[in-house]
């Protein structure tokens, strides 16, 4: 949503700290991958793109610290804040080649940032068998069920959850023009459940997700 004109109080914007879920899907992968090499890409340089980019490649970055591993990131550079981008949200086939390319360079797990387009990455990993994926904004095997076999997690943006918030501080008398922000902690962000690859993620490394998650909420993980 758009804050609006300045001075307009009915306004609020709607935003979200999609960096933090995103280091979570980081972690994941690192921890998931066989081949010690992820990767990302983005639809087009927006903060609202770079920020799952970036928060993805730090959370891999997380877990080679505290694991002493060398996972290697694909598609975004934190130093340099630059990455692999489509050029648009429309292209297929370019971004169906960049996850292609990815897998050459022996990526087992594709995070696009790209909204529909995740489509491309998801057939290709089904095709290739050589990669898994992870949604972005959505729960995937909820909203394109087709590829949940290929579907490690999704990085959701609580839209539902943060509309039913302003609601309900419309409700009581709380509402504000004070833009709110989805986090870890308001559960405005998140990963989705792993489903089909619930069995092949350890509880362990379940059990890290949650103190980190908890941690990045808490604050005492600043990302």
């Amino acid at each position: 949503m758009d804050s609006g004109p300045a001075g307009t109080s009915n306004h609020k914007a709607l935003l979200f700290a999609t960096n933090q879920s995103s280091f979570l899907a980081g972690y994941l992968s690192a921890a998931y991958s066989k081949t010690g090499v992820v990767a990302t890409y983005g639809g087009m340089a927006f903060s609202s793109v770079t920020d799952f980019m970036d928060g993805y490649a730090k959370g891999v970055a997380y877990y080679n610290k505290v694991k002493k591993a060398n996972v290697k990131v694909l598609g975004w550079d934190s130093a340099k804040k630059d990455g692999t981008f489509v050029g648009n949200f429309s292209d297929s086939a370019k971004a169906l080649q960049i996850s292609k390319n990815f897998e050459l360079q022996n990526a087992d797990v594709i995070f696009p940032v790209a909204g529909g387009l995740a489509a491309a990455t998801a057939q290709n990993s089904m095709t290739s068998k050589k990669s898994v994926m992870i949604w972005v904004d959505s729960n995937g095997v909820i909203a394109a069920p087709q590829y949940k076999s290929v579907i490690l997690t999704s990085v959701l943006k609580g839209v539902g959850t943060s509309v039913t918030q302003v609601i309900r501080d419309q409700k009581s008398g709380k509402f504000s023009s004070t833009p709110y922000l989805g986090t870890l902690k308001n559960k405005g962000t998140g990963l989705a459940e792993f489903y089909e690859f619930d069995s092949k993620i350890s509880q362990k490394t379940k059990d890290e997700l949650k103190r980190i998650g908890l941690a990045i909420a808490a604050g005492s993980l600043k990302i």
